[in-house]
């Protein structure tokens, strides 16, 4: 009975990395932290986009913006043609826009194309940073998000962002 080998159970399959957000603590963090927070303002979605090439650095809210969308803005935005970009309009959350623009030089905002800046529909508002573009979709009915991507496009500005 000394030289009794004893068995060892059969070794566990190894588990795949929880690809699932840890629930526990819902607050985003990184970028995405900054594109909450603009919910937080009242957009429904928001997103932050780098101006160098059009990446999605960070998005949060009830809708997301594609990379094919984010580079598309970007490529609008950079080529600094007001009324290139207002004819266009854009694509993002999964919405083509008509742009219009009344706030300072490079802030744009917009409605879903086809409704004609009804105030029944969502807007869109964009505002270009040193290194990123600050979008919100607006609800109906709350101005606060416009307000909100202004002041973070500000922000990130100040931090040379």
């Amino acid at each position: 009975e000394i030289n009794r080998v004893r068995r060892r159970p059969a070794p566990s399959q190894p588990q795949q990395p929880d690809t699932q957000p840890d629930q526990s603590d819902p607050t985003p963090t990184g970028w995405n932290a900054y594109a909450y927070k603009l919910t937080d303002t009242g957009c429904d979605a928001a997103a932050i986009v780098g101006l160098a090439d059009g990446t999605v650095w960070g998005s949060h809210g009830s809708a997301t913006i594609s990379a094919a969308e984010a580079q598309e803005l970007v490529a609008r935005i950079r080529e600094n043609d007001r009324e290139r970009l207002q004819g266009l309009g854009i694509d993002a959350f999964g919405t083509g826009w008509g742009l219009a623009s009344s706030v300072g030089d490079s802030a744009y905002w917009g409605w879903p194309k086809g409704t004609a800046g009804s105030t029944s529909y969502p807007a869109i508002q964009i505002a270009p940073s040193k290194q990123t573009i600050v979008v919100g979709r607006q609800p109906v009915g709350n101005v606060r998000c416009k307000t909100g991507v202004l002041a973070m496009a500000d922000s990130l500005a100040e931090l040379n962002y």
